[in-house]
């Protein structure tokens, strides 16, 4: 909640209730991994978040992929972790 309200700040309101739609959606959606991999990805930018949100509709590994690890599919961070512990 803290990250979200600091990377989105006017937009937190809508940032938490997109999050909040997805998480409701669907029982897979009901993990901290994914709902962190969306935040960092969304990249301060709520545009960008609702992007990340849809994406994880279609196929939510693209998003943990996307932001977990580099193009030569290193592992560059741990979204289990809280944020700060993720690397």
């Amino acid at each position: 909640m803290d990250r979200l309200q600091s990377d989105f700040g006017q937009n937190y309101h809508k940032a938490f209730s997109e999050l909040q739609k997805l998480i409701i959606s669907h029982e897979s959606f009901r993990n901290n991994r994914i709902i962190r991999a969306i935040i960092y990805l969304g990249n301060k930018d709520i545009v960008q978040l609702e992007k990340h949100i849809k994406q994880a509709k279609t196929d939510w590994r693209d998003i943990l992929l996307w932001a977990e690890y580099d193009n030569k599919e290193n592992r560059l961070g741990d979204f289990n972790n809280k944020f700060g512990k993720e690397k």
